[in-house]
């Protein structure tokens, strides 16, 4: 090991300097990660400005926040009210796609005064940290992996989950319980790209093949003075690769034009300056020579073909072998559209459920506020004055909420347990209220009430599980069963109805409550729905008298779920954005190609007018082959979209079946989509009068 840092994400904390009050995202770490990580220091010593047990480092926004213009360096912060900070240096702002996002760093040691635990860091089965390793070169992680697991379960005597390396050059897109990108949303959006680019492409192929005829006579006086098939072939390239670039500095015009409004849309902060990165141009260029040889490969090879005294010929057609071709680049056009479309409505159908899934408990109109200050410990007071109020139901204190991470353990053993069974089991602290504020049921036995003594004894302390842990643990009657974790005894006295503690992506998880008091962390309030402004006024006063210190800072439940979901959210929007687009682009195609055939067939339409044919009988002469085409289309889209989006689908624990209906829907949708496109130019070409058509001829 060359170096090596633990990095633990604090709840967020108050900070203080004269009047200025605010609640920043703070981070306890060893004094490494300054020199393991290029983050730049404007101000301080990178080797000693975490070294003190009281020295703060700020990123640069923040320390403006506090001191303006004012030299921070040797100012002491307050945090939480109740510790003296010194600041030791000042880093640059923290970028938005940096795997690690931090307000303010603190030494790792904090972390025992936080807790009041002396002990906090010497635990080796805490693993409440992320640790960064700088490996040494030619070191295996494998094998460090390894060693890691073994020297755990030396110092512990037992087997934990075992701990492993990752890349960090992964972690930003890989993580995703950890913050950062999606690499699926990455793939996701790459491959739409491509298939639109690939849609565009098969549009020029087939306008071009299918007008090849119109370039006949140049083909062929080029062959009569002497140019060969390999100098038509390169003209026709570069001629597609000329066509690519100018395509492409029109797309760079539109990138620049649009990316504050896709910045807005996809939640991301993404930049374009191609001149300051020489692998983005040589990235770009590679699409622009890329895309040219796939757009131009089959009309330059086709019609580099031309046979001479056929060309000069006043009959030259394109002849069949194109026409099939033309037919099978729609046919592939509108599958990638169709399975586009049955993306889409999946998508749209699995962010439908997610939001309005049972979850096990109301989300609605239920606000909470993190208990600071004396209010961690005197908490009763505030919940009796907030009850006082009309609009307000029910008020409870929790140490977690049901939107995030758990903390949990393994060890947990009872009678008749299979000894190849240990679950990881969440814990949280309730209070005697909690099942009213949530909107909780029991499924068996009784809830907390002050008669209930929750913590561990030998006699056996009182703990409610739920149904997940109670199916785990396979006790018929599990109402005053004895259960214990380690050293610790419990009897269980009831079973409370499975609720999603964390997010739809993650199978619900065995469950303890206890009633421990001193790891109250929040206070939730549920609220009447009306005069709402009104109640977080009157909840903004009881908080300023009791905890005038500390602002007032809430957020409402189902705010925090709507936020774990956006990226989904977001994802849904950019796919059918991106769909409405790739289906522009292919109707365009087949309106050009439409029109193309309409113009080509103009004397057989003439002619089977004067033999009476209807309009609506040339209308189904002309729309019936692109009808054809996409019910093929259909047939290769929708085992493809299915496979993709069941594979999508796993990311979830809680999902939608997987039925016809969104794939029938989408193959309706283009089917429609082909005969407005192909059908307006059909109508015009059958309301086209006889005369004209013959004369035209």
């Amino acid at each position: 090991v060359v170096n090596a840092t633990r990095y633990f994400r604090l709840p967020d904390m108050t900070l203080r300097f004269g009047e200025n009050t605010f609640t920043e995202r703070i981070r306890a770490v060893d004094p490494a990660l300054l020199q393991m990580f290029t983050f730049p220091l404007l101000h301080g010593d990178k080797s000693s400005a975490l070294s003190g047990n009281h020295s703060i480092v700020l990123t640069r926004s923040i320390a403006r926040k506090y001191f303006g213009d004012l030299n921070p360096l040797g100012k002491t912060l307050r945090v939480e009210d109740r510790f003296d900070f010194v600041v030791s240096g000042i880093l640059e702002d923290i970028p938005g796609n940096s795997f690690l996002q931090f307000d303010v760093l603190v030494p790792i040691c904090f972390t025992e005064a936080w807790y009041e635990n002396d002990q906090y860091l010497d635990i080796w089965d805490n693993y409440s940290f992320m640790t960064f390793i700088q490996l040494a070169d030619g070191v295996s992680p494998e094998s460090f992996s390894e060693k890691i697991t073994h020297r755990v379960t030396e110092e512990t005597g037992r087997k934990f989950s075992e701990p492993y390396l990752s890349p960090y050059s992964r972690l930003h897109l890989h993580w995703l319980g950890f913050g950062g990108g999606n690499i699926q949303q990455v793939h996701i959006f790459s491959m739409i790209a491509v298939f639109i680019l690939l849609i565009a492409c098969v549009n020029f192929m087939n306008l071009t093949t299918a007008r090849s005829a119109n370039r006949a006579k140049e083909i062929g006086l080029r062959k009569v003075v002497g140019a060969s098939k390999g100098h038509l072939v390169k003209q026709f390239y570069i001629e597609c690769i000329l066509l690519s670039t100018l395509s492409l500095f029109i797309a760079l015009i539109i990138v620049y034009t649009l990316l504050p409004h896709f910045n807005t849309l996809s939640g991301k902060t993404l930049n374009l300056d191609v001149f300051a990165d020489p692998i983005l141009i040589v990235y770009l260029t590679g699409i622009v020579v890329v895309t040219g040889l796939l757009a131009g490969s089959y009309p330059s090879l086709f019609m580099a073909s031309f046979q001479p005294s056929h060309i000069l010929r006043k009959s030259f057609k394109g002849g069949s072998k194109s026409a099939r071709f033309r037919q099978i680049l729609v046919v592939t056009q509108f599958a990638i559209s169709i399975s586009l479309i049955s993306g889409t409505v999946i998508v749209s159908r699995q962010l439908q459920f997610i939001q309005n899934k049972d979850l096990g408990f109301d989300k609605e109109h239920l606000l909470y506020f993190p208990l600071k200050g004396t209010m961690r410990q005197d908490w009763d007071p505030v919940k009796q004055t907030l009850l006082q109020d009309p609009n307000i139901q029910s008020v409870s204190v929790v140490s977690h909420l049901p939107n995030g991470f758990y903390p949990n353990n393994i060890g947990w053993d009872w009678e008749g347990k299979d000894t190849d069974t240990d679950p990881l089991v969440s814990n949280v602290s309730v209070d005697f209220d909690m099942l009213e504020t949530f909107g909780m049921e029991m499924a068996q036995g009784s809830y907390y009430s002050e008669d209930f003594i929750s913590g561990p004894t030998e006699s056996g302390g009182k703990i409610i599980i739920n149904e997940t842990l109670a199916e785990i643990t396979g006790l018929e009657n599990p109402i005053g069963s004895r259960i214990s974790c380690w050293k610790d005894h419990y009897t269980i006295m009831g079973v409370i109805e499975d609720y999603h503690f964390k997010t739809l992506y993650e199978d619900i998880e065995p469950l303890v409550l206890y009633y421990y008091p001193d790891r109250f962390r929040f206070m939730a309030v549920r609220i009447r729905s009306d005069q709402i402004s009104r109640t977080l006024s009157s909840i903004e006063r009881v908080h300023k008298t009791f905890n005038p210190a500390f602002p007032f800072e809430y957020r409402f439940l189902d705010d925090d779920f709507d936020q774990q979901y956006r990226s989904e959210v977001r994802t849904g929007s950019l796919i059918r954005t991106f769909t409405c687009l790739a289906i522009l682009i292919s109707c365009l195609g087949l309106f050009g190609l439409a029109s193309f055939m309409a113009v080509k067939r103009t004397k057989e339409i003439g002619v089977r007018k004067v033999l009476g044919a209807s309009v609506p009988g040339i209308i189904l002469l002309l729309t019936r082959d692109f009808t054809k085409w996409v019910f093929l289309a259909n047939a290769i889209a929708w085992p493809m979209a299915y496979v993709f989006m069941r594979n999508w689908l796993q990311n979830f624990s809680y999902r939608i079946p997987l039925g016809p209906w969104s794939f029938i829907l989408a193959g309706l949708g283009a089917l429609i989509i082909a005969g407005i496109t192909v059908s307006f130019q059909a109508v015009r070409a059958a309301q086209t009068r006889p005369t004209e058509a013959l004369k035209h001829e």
